[in-house]
């Protein structure tokens, strides 16, 4: 045997023994550390999951709702024309400015309606000559009318007698008869005059009337917010008011609230206002509700509420149309069981916690099993949500990582 493979020999003996060392050595780890775990599974597993509790405890949690909302008006009156026609030619009120109810905004040219009102007049004063003639005509047929029916009268009387022929009564009570006509004819020439003149009188009246519509005046007093008349503007080209007010410059605040929120609002509720727009400004505007949404939108939800404002205070503070206000309501707080909202499992509709007893220790930690349980929840506010059954006082509950979690799992319980 030569030295090469002498050498080779002992670093092979060298090699065997020293793997032969370490099989032994990891046998006897696997044996030492195999009998005590079955009498304690959990001692030294260092895989647990250590999770942080909560002890359910009644608590009294101040509610806050809040809503973004906009300034709109209370009640927003658009002013149109009454005239189907005519063109613009003089605006006297401008956007932003205050009105008195019956104060003029613009006018409408009214030649035309001048001239036809004095084409009326002329009628109306010739329909009255008219009237007068047939009244004059009417009483001379009345007279005539008398004179020949005192003669027929006569002719009655003596007809007996054989004074008078009978072709002399004959011709009398024709000419009774005909006078009577001419006193018919006559009163209804005196209708038909009057009829006219009424009629002349008629359009003078929608003449005046066509005339005061040609300024178009403010229907309530309040302010402008917008104006689309111009001079030169035809009516029948424009479809939209010639102006825009704010009755009374009364303003409100308009928000919409879900369905659970609206159960919580009720009318005449205070709620504090502030500008979104201007950050620094706080105006400090206490409104109250004045109208709830007695339905809430099928598809979002949702329901519209109005809260009126105190005018002037919501004069001296700034707040203009369509501004954006921030608005909040505190609510009377209530005792109850509060968690966070980590806390809960949801499953579709279920809502569920876990809870968890120590019934070890590991490297200081208590140590136990999770539970898991179906509660009921209440309100939502700032994070926590109420919890209304399910769930007993005292109870140490797992406020998060509850996704990760199965039910009867062994946990770490960190230091409260």
């Amino acid at each position: 045997m030569t030295t090469l493979q002498k050498k080779y020999r002992s670093w092979l003996i060298i090699l065997l023994l020293i793997t032969l060392i370490f099989v032994v050595r990891a046998a006897w780890l696997s044996v030492t550390h195999a009998t005590p775990a079955s009498n304690n599974p959990v001692e030294g597993d260092s895989a647990l999951i250590t999770v942080s509790t909560i002890s359910t405890q009644l608590s009294m949690q101040a509610k806050v709702l809040e809503f973004a909302g906009l300034v709109v008006a209370r009640e927003q009156i658009p002013v149109y024309a009454d005239l189907a026609q005519g063109r613009v030619v003089q605006i006297l009120a401008e956007v932003g400015q205050m009105v008195k109810a019956g104060q003029p905004l613009a006018l409408i040219d009214s030649t035309l309606l001048n001239i036809q009102k004095n084409q009326q007049q002329a009628s109306q004063q010739h329909a009255a000559e008219v009237v007068k003639q047939q009244e004059a005509m009417l009483e001379e047929a009345k007279a005539q009318f008398d004179q020949a029916n005192s003669e027929k009268t006569r002719a009655d009387a003596i007809a007996d007698t054989g004074l008078l022929s009978l072709e002399a009564i004959e011709q009398r009570d024709t000419a009774a008869k005909v006078a009577l006509a001419h006193v018919k004819t006559a009163q209804n020439n005196l209708n038909i005059a009057l009829s006219d003149a009424s009629l002349a009188q008629g359009q003078i009246a929608e003449n005046n009337l066509r005339l005061h519509q040609a300024t178009i005046t403010a229907p309530v007093a309040g302010q402008i917010i917008s104006r689309t008349a111009q001079i030169g503007l035809l009516l029948g080209q424009n479809g939209d008011p010639l102006f825009s007010m704010i009755k009374d410059h009364e303003l409100e605040v308009e928000f919409e609230a879900s369905s659970n929120e609206l159960a919580e609002l009720k009318i005449g509720m205070a709620l504090k206002i502030n500008s979104l727009s201007n950050s620094s400004i706080n105006t400090g505007i206490v409104g109250k509700i004045r109208l709830l949404a007695p339905a809430v939108n099928s598809q979002s939800q949702y329901g519209k509420v109005r809260v009126s404002l105190n005018k002037e205070q919501s004069a001296t503070q700034g707040l203009v149309l369509n501004q954006p206000v921030h608005i909040s309501l505190h609510l009377t707080p209530k005792k109850a069981i509060y968690l966070p909202e980590s806390a809960l499992l949801i499953e579709g509709n279920t809502n569920m916690v876990f809870t968890v007893k120590s019934s070890a220790k590991n490297a200081g930690l208590a140590i136990g099993k999770v539970k898991r349980l179906t509660v009921t929840i209440g309100e939502r506010s700032n994070g926590l949500v109420e919890i209304t059954s399910g769930i007993a006082i005292g109870e140490y509950v797992v406020d998060r990582y509850t996704a990760y979690l199965r039910d009867g799992e062994t946990v770490r319980m960190a230091a409260r």
